[in-house]
């Protein structure tokens, strides 16, 4: 983790024991949101309850840099039975926002403080295996991916009213190219 992240001072203390417990909390905002935490049982933070799902889910190593350049990670959830699997499938998730935080418990399994993060992404592709259970991997990608997709724009009439339905600003724009113009006295 950046050390740029701020942390509670009851983290960062209880870092230095041994009898600390590290756990992923992940939410995922499809039509019905999807939150699940890598415990079992559910939690309840930040008036939410996220579903455990134990040693079936998954998540890749969550980076960070100090330049700026967009950054992934992969989360999974196995087990799945395949008559669930249509929800998975028929879901439109690409562009959907995913939000990772990681959580320390002490040995009481009590929560130190808030969870480090949120590690703010959207959700890139989802990948179904089948067998006699399921597997869904979910790729997502930081917002920063955004900045490598092309902005074309162009200064026509239907592209101004595509945003701005009934503005006329550029009704007369085409006329203008070959319109010859007398300024001043002729």
């Amino acid at each position: 983790m950046s050390s740029d992240r701020p942390m509670d001072a009851a983290i960062d203390a209880a870092l230095d024991e041994s009898n600390i417990t590290v756990a992923v909390l992940v939410e995922l905002e499809l039509t019905a949101p999807v939150r699940a935490w890598s415990g079992v049982g559910t939690l309840s933070w930040d008036g939410k309850d996220f579903l455990g799902v134990g040693q079936f889910g998954g998540i890749s190593q969550l980076e960070e840099s100090d330049e700026l350049r967009a950054t992934g990670y992969a989360i999974s959830l196995s087990g799945i039975p395949p008559e669930m699997i249509s929800m998975a499938i028929s879901e439109p998730m690409q562009g959907k926002p995913a939000n990772v935080w990681v959580a320390f418990f002490d040995e009481n399994h009590q929560l130190l403080a808030d969870p480090v993060g949120p590690w703010r992404g959207r959700i890139d592709t989802s990948d179904v295996e089948l067998g006699d259970t399921a597997t869904v991997t979910l790729a997502v990608e930081s917002r920063l991916i955004d900045w490598e997709r092309p902005r074309i724009r162009r200064y026509t009439d239907a592209d101004l009213k595509a945003e701005y339905p009934g503005d006329r600003g550029l009704e007369f724009i085409t006329a203008m190219v070959d319109a010859n113009i007398i300024w001043g006295r002729g």
